[in-house]
């Protein structure tokens, strides 16, 4: 099995999947961010990495509420996506064209985002992931992670030796989506403190951590 390729079409799914979306992804901005927004402010954050940012709703929020921040994805339709938005508020947001492992920053951030985004890749890059959380995170910093409750088997998928899903038919065709459970979650975050972690009704579990 060739991993290199199926990780490519894992890339290849989700920038054809931000390029042919019919997503109203603006309302995605119109929810009460206030608590995020409190939270954030009692943790003295003024600089945020969004890392997977996808169609960037996180960043025009934060950056209307006057964080600085910096936005990636691999994904170049979702980038386009970001900045076009951005540019039609008169927002400035940093963009970068990257994917979470490969994410290079001389810059330390007081909190970094990375919202259903790890699930999406194989284990060791999941923690390859997590090692560059913690590097571009300054000491003290925060962090939001979350990933995904268990899915419906609607679609054809083989397993890979790691637990992740390889869909090979379907909807989601060539997705890569791992479920974790809460204590292999605790066990990737296990650098870091754990803040909070809460399970939403639909299974999805968020979790904030701190960088010791």
């Amino acid at each position: 099995m060739d991993l290199s390729a199926i990780k490519r079409k894992n890339q290849e799914f989700w920038e054809k999947c931000f390029d042919k979306s019919d997503c109203d992804y603006q309302r995605l901005a119109e929810k009460d961010w206030k608590p995020l927004i409190q939270w954030l402010h009692e943790n003295d954050v003024r600089n945020i990495l969004d890392l997977g940012c996808g169609y960037g709703h996180w960043s025009i929020v934060l950056a209307r509420a006057g964080f600085s921040v910096k936005a990636v994805d691999y994904a170049r339709s979702a980038i386009g996506i970001l900045k076009k938005w951005s540019t039609e508020e008169s927002l400035v947001i940093d963009c970068e064209i990257n994917t979470v492992q490969d994410i290079i920053s001389e810059s330390e951030f007081d909190a970094v985002i990375c919202n259903s985004v790890l699930d999406h890749m194989m284990r060791e890059d999941a923690q390859v992931a997590m090692s560059n959380i913690g590097r571009v995170l300054k000491r003290g910093g925060i962090a939001y992670v979350s990933f995904d409750g268990p899915e419906k088997d609607s679609d054809t998928y083989t397993m890979l030796d790691d637990g992740t899903r390889h869909y090979i038919a379907g909807e989601f065709k060539n997705m890569l989506w791992r479920f974790y459970t809460d204590e292999e979650i605790r066990g990737l975050c296990g650098n870091f403190r754990v803040m909070r972690f809460n399970t939403q009704h639909s299974g999805k579990r968020d979790i904030w951590i701190q960088k010791l």
